[in-house]
């Protein structure tokens, strides 16, 4: 950046101040965790958990999640079935939580702001994707 543009935006950098201070980010950026907010470790499981309630909720807290419970626990697929009531239960649940996981997936690929339009021309057909319109 030129001295010219610095002046113009009133950036003095002798004013400039470190944002990491005694091994940790100023206040002004992040707050600094709370005690019960902070666990040290997370199990994978319990990470892919989060994440997955963030995607839905992103204000809800760990330590929510965990005593709340949320996390729905299917049941294993066996390989041989007491009854037939067994199988269903088992695997209608499975397939719940597959469409509710699929619906999230297809919803989070969707594109606004997208202009198509069609034309033909010398017998043939063409799509034009214009992303970024309004």
């Amino acid at each position: 950046m030129t001295d010219k543009k610095a002046t113009e935006y009133e950036w003095n950098a002798e004013k400039w101040e470190p944002i990491i201070q005694q091994k940790e980010i100023v206040n002004w950026i992040a707050q600094k965790a709370k005690k019960e907010d902070y666990r040290q470790e997370y199990s994978i499981q319990e990470m892919i958990n989060l994440e997955e309630a963030w995607k839905t909720n992103p204000r809800l807290k760990s330590t929510d999640i965990f005593k709340k419970k949320q996390i729905k626990r299917l049941r294993p697929v066996l390989l041989k079935y007491k009854s037939g009531k067994q199988y269903k239960t088992v695997f209608e649940n499975l397939l719940t939580e597959e469409s509710k996981t699929d619906r999230k997936i297809k919803e989070s690929q969707t594109q606004n702001n997208m202009k198509i339009t069609f034309s033909q021309n010398n017998g043939k057909k063409y799509a034009y994707f214009v992303f970024g319109s309004r």
